[in-house]
C-alpha cells in the first residue's frame, strides 16, 4: 500500500491531490467538470506529452470519482483499468488503486468476470483488463478455462446433456487435460458462496444469447459433429473447425457483454499514449 493510500473509511481525496502538480490538478478538476458537470460528456481524452503524468492525472481523477460517489455501506464502485499488457497494468496499477492490493482484481480476460466477482467488495474496487485478451474475441476459441466456464454456464443456461456439448468446447486440449479443466472449473465454482456464478451473469448471459438470433440452431447442428469423442482433437477436419470456431466466438462475445454489464463500472481508463477515462455507462 503506498503511502498516500488508505481504507476507504480514511481516504482522503485532498491528500491524494496535492502530491499533483500544479498543471496535473488542474487538468484533474477540468476533467471532472467535462464528465461531472451540468453537461457532462460521456467520455474525455487527455493527450498529454509523454512523462507530463498521466497516470498521476488518471490517479486524481480516481479520487475524485470515488470521493463524489461517496462511501456509503453497501456501495460498490467499480473502476476499471484497460492497459496495453499486463506488465503495465502492474506497474501502474498501484498509483491508481488508492485502497492498497486487496481491492484490485487483475482478471485479465473479461470473459471470466464471473470467477472474479465475488471477490468485489463494497466500495471502491479496482479490476484490470488487457483489450486484447477482454475485448478482441472475433473468431478465437480462447483458452481452456474460458471455454469450460461456457461449457458450464451453457449447460445451465440451456439445460443441455451429453457428451456433445462438452467434446464442443474441448477444442484443441487433449482429452485428460479436458476433463481435468471441466473439473477444476466446476470445483471452483463450487467453492464460491453458495456455489453458484452470479445470478445477475447468468440472466444478462441468457438475454445476450437470446439477442443472437440463429444462434441455437447453429449450436445445435453443430452438435452433431460431436457426439464422440476423438482420440485426436486437433486432427479435427477443417470444414468442422469453421463451424465450431465462429460459434465459440459468439459465446466468448455474449458473456463478454453480460460480464460488462455486470460489473457496472463506475469509470473505465485506458493507458495508451495518452489516458483516456469514460464516466459510467
Amino acid at each position: 500500500m503506498s503511502e498516500q493510500s488508505g481504507s476507504p473509511e480514511t481516504f482522503d481525496v485532498e491528500s491524494i491531490l496535492s502530491t499533483l502538480k500544479d498543471f496535473q490538478r488542474s487538468t484533474v478538476e477540468y476533467v471532472f467538470e467535462r464528465m461531472y458537470g451540468e453537461q457532462g460528456a460521456d467520455r474525455f481524452l487527455v493527450a498529454d506529452e509523454v512523462g507530463l503524468g498521466k497516470t498521476l492525472v488518471a490517479k486524481g481523477i480516481v479520487a475524485k470519482i470515488v470521493d463524489a460517489l461517496g462511501r456509503k455501506p453497501g456501495h460498490r464502485i467499480d473502476i476499471v483499468y484497460l492497459c496495453a499488457n499486463r506488465d503495465i497494468a502492474r506497474q501502474n496499477i498501484d498509483r491508481l488503486n488508492l485502497f492498497g492490493s486487496e481491492r484490485v482484481s487483475q482478471a485479465s480476460r473479461l470473459t471470466l468476470l464471473p470467477l472474479h466477482l465475488k471477490q468485489l467488495r463494497d466500495g471502491p474496487n479496482f479490476v484490470a483488463f488487457t483489450p486484447a485478451t477482454a475485448l478482441d474475441l472475433g473468431w478465437a476459441t480462447g483458452v481452456a478455462r474460458e471455454r469450460a466456464l461456457l461449457y458450464w454456464l451453457l449447460c445451465d443456461v440451456w439445460n443441455l446433456t451429453g457428451a456433445a456439448p462438452k467434446n464442443f468446447f474441448q477444442v484443441y486440449k487433449g482429452n485428460d487435460a479436458w476433463d481435468r479443466e471441466v473439473e477444476r472449473l466446476s470445483a471452483e465454482i463450487g467453492n464460491l458462496d453458495g456455489g453458484e456464478i452470479d445470478p445477475g451473469v447468468k440472466a444478462r448471459f441468457s438475454a445476450e444469447l437470446a439477442k443472437s438470433k440463429g444462434l441455437r440452431p447453429a449450436f445445435d447442428v453443430a452438435l452433431k459433429n460431436f457426439q464422440r469423442r476423438r482420440d485426436q482433437p486437433q486432427n479435427l477436419p477443417r470444414a468442422m473447425r469453421e463451424q465450431r470456431d465462429p460459434l465459440i466466438g459468439l459465446f466468448r462475445e455474449c458473456l463478454a457483454r453480460a460480464c460488462l454489464s455486470a460489473l457496472e463500472p463506475d469509470l473505465i481508463t485506458r493507458a495508451m499514449w495518452c489516458a483516456e477515462v469514460w464516466p459510467p455507462l
